[in-house]
């Protein structure tokens, strides 16, 4: 793909769950610095039904956004940017038409500002050329619009409408830099992760085995050693040193039996919850999809709603009749009772639907539940 079809949203998915608010409090913006503004100054318009249908056209611009930017929305919709800035274009010409024949420099025009958010916020999810494409044309309808709906005998020629196009021209080009700045990063740090990325998992798999003989080397000296301690001590073998080393010989087996027949599911879950995985399904599941569910799962632990032993996960195939496809199932409680929301869970639901088949997740009142399947 061209970098110039590229997007921070389509390369880098994760990043746009964090900008997700940040739209929706500029969307909301949209709405109310429109409305105020008007208010204050509706007694300058010498048609004040059109800057209330003004308001109304930013209002839908504004919804748009939202509901295009939701986090859980695997792509942002193609059509949203276009729908966006006509809304705002429209709007600008509805708010000038409000003063036909008036003075352009005796209010102060809330469009451009709106407009000049718009290409803002939209950054992440469209590409630079794309936004100043939207910049070049934004501001020549500002320029036409103001050339048919205002005078220009108050100012100099060119300066006011220059004046009201700067925050188009001023946002538009700084969001295609952004974007244009965003993306490289993004492409820079994707060739260099692979390396990197080979030399954390050696450091990370020397620390992981200094780790597990160090949990032996526990138990043996918990278990074994005091034995063999006595053993010296009485200077034989007795029947009651035998059964205790039968003893100790079937925990150290268990042990060994236990820790090789857990699956990284069952370690992530760890005592917040229970693992039903009668198959072992959960070693076939690719490294990057085993990363998104165990980000999920260590964030369900952590919530501090979570109704401590509510957790369970249940893998199995075949249940649609395809064998070669794995049902995962994840169920959880949160206390009610807690003033927090729970909406810090949302990332990671847009992170598993974009990264798995039949992605569904609801809630029954304190109860949740997602379902997602992947091929094995």
């Amino acid at each position: 793909m061209r970098a110039s079809g590229d997007t921070l949203q389509g390369l880098d998915r994760a990043s746009m769950f964090g900008a997700a608010p940040v739209v929706r409090v500029l969307a909301l913006a949209l709405i109310a610095y429109p409305a105020v503004v008007m208010a204050a100054q509706a007694t300058l318009y010498r048609y004040p039904q059109f800057a209330i249908w003004a308001v109304g056209t930013f209002a839908i611009s504004g919804v748009v956004l939202i509901w295009a930017s939701s986090p859980l929305r695997l792509h942002y919709p193609r059509g949203a940017f276009v729908v966006t800035m006509t809304l705002g274009v429209a709007a600008h010409i509805l708010e000038s038409a409000a003063m036909v024949q008036g003075d352009p420099t005796a209010v102060k025009h809330a469009s451009t500002v709106v407009l000049a958010t718009l290409l803002l916020a939209q950054s992440g999810y469209c590409t630079p050329r794309q936004l100043l494409v939207a910049t070049a044309t934004v501001t020549a309808a500002v320029w036409v619009t103001f050339a048919a709906f205002g005078t220009l005998s108050a100012t100099p020629p060119l300066v006011a409408p220059l004046m009201f196009s700067a925050p188009v021209l001023v946002f538009g080009t700084a969001a295609a830099a952004f974007a244009t700045v965003a993306i490289a990063a993004r492409r820079e740090w994707e060739s260099t992760a692979p390396q990197r990325a080979g030399v954390d998992s050696d450091e990370l798999a020397r620390g992981v085995a200094r780790a597990v003989q160090q949990d032996h080397v526990t138990l043996l000296n918990r278990e074994v050693t005091p034995l063999f301690q006595r053993a010296l001590q009485l200077g034989e073998v007795d029947e009651q040193l035998r059964a205790a080393a039968a003893e100790r010989s079937r925990l150290l087996r268990d042990v060994m039996v236990a820790e090789s027949n857990r699956t990284w599911l069952q370690a992530a879950v760890g005592q917040c919850g229970a693992v039903s995985d009668p198959d072992r399904l959960a070693i076939g599941l690719e490294p990057e999809k085993r990363a998104a569910v165990r980000a999920l799962i260590g964030q369900i632990g952590r919530h501090p709603q979570l109704v401590d032993g509510s957790l369970r996960i249940a893998l199995s195939s075949g249940a649609n009749g395809d064998s070669d496809v794995v049902d995962c199932s994840i169920e959880f409680s949160l206390d009610q009772t807690v003033p927090l929301a729970a909406s810090r869970l949302t990332p990671y639901y847009g992170m598993l639907r974009a990264l798995f088949d039949r992605f569904d997740y609801g809630t029954d009142g304190p109860a949740r539940w997602l379902k997602f399947s992947y091929a094995r």
